[in-house]
Order: C-alpha cells, then sequence, then structure tokens
C-alpha cells in the first residue's frame, strides 16, 4: 500500500502542475480589457499658443483590439478636476495608437497651471482601464492679452 500511495502522490502532484499550469495568468495576446503600452505628452511646459500632443499606444491584446473609445480627463495637480474632456483620435496607420492635439489657451486661462491626465479605454466586451499622465505645466504671461492694444495708432 505504501508503493501505491506514493505513485498517486506523484500522480495528484503532475496533475496539480498541470492544472496550475492551464490556469496562470493568459498570455498578453488574450486579454479581454484594454492594455496600455506607452504614452507622450508634449511639451512638458508651454505657453498659452503651443500646441500639446497627447499620444497613447496600447499593447496588442484581443481588449486593445476591440477599444471603441479612448478619452483623457483633465486634472489641476491637486487632483480637482478642470473640467475638461478630449476624445483621442485612432490614426490610420496603426489602429492601437491614438493622438489628440491641443492648444495651452484651451487647458489653462491664465497664470500657470499644473495639470495631468487620465487616460481612459473602453472596450467592446465592457471593460475599462486607465492611467494618469505625468504632471504637464501651461504658463500664460498677464501681457500676452495686451498685444492687442500695441496694434492701435492714433
Amino acid at each position: 500500500m505504501h508503493m501505491r500511495s506514493r505513485h498517486l502522490l506523484l500522480i495528484l502532484f503532475a496533475a496539480g502542475l498541470l492544472f496550475a499550469g492551464a490556469c496562470g495568468s493568459p498570455s498578453e495576446d488574450k486579454e479581454d480589457c484594454p492594455s496600455f503600452a506607452d504614452f507622450q505628452l508634449y511639451p512638458e511646459i508651454g505657453g498659452a499658443d503651443n500646441v500639446y500632443e497627447l499620444y497613447v499606444r496600447l499593447k496588442s491584446t484581443d481588449g486593445s483590439r476591440k477599444v471603441d473609445r479612448v478619452y483623457a480627463q483633465l486634472f489641476f495637480s491637486s487632483g480637482e478636476s478642470a473640467g475638461v474632456t478630449f476624445d483621442l483620435v485612432r490614426t490610420e496607420a496603426d489602429h492601437l495608437r491614438f493622438l489628440r492635439t491641443f492648444r495651452g489657451d484651451e487647458v489653462c486661462e491664465a497664470g500657470t497651471c499644473s495639470l495631468y491626465f487620465r487616460v481612459i479605454a473602453h472596450n467592446t466586451n465592457g471593460c475599462t482601464k486607465s492611467f494618469e499622465t505625468d504632471i504637464f505645466q501651461v504658463v500664460i504671461d498677464a501681457g500676452d492679452d495686451d498685444v492687442s492694444d500695441d496694434d492701435t495708432t492714433e
């Protein structure tokens, strides 16, 4: 009986290893939810007339290929919502790449604004994933609004 117990224990151990391997973490390609690979937000510091670009690239997974919307909610560095949401546009050349450009004066009214985005991706499976970008700054000088006053000569 002792030999039989040892064989049974080995069989159960081997079955456990097979079961654990089959139920392990899914491969990158089989994920059901969107997954982010990379992002870039530049410039890090700019002014009212600067064009900023937010670039997001998704990982090549089943969940990412089924993304139907990627958008970015703007927040002040304090965590307070800035009340701005931008939809990102999927590029034609790469279906996993999303872009959005905006001007500094679209996100900051005056002074220095330290901001970040919470980027959110939804897919057709109903799964949502998000991440937060690094902080960027928009600096608007008080003298920028007075430019039109210099043009009047009488």
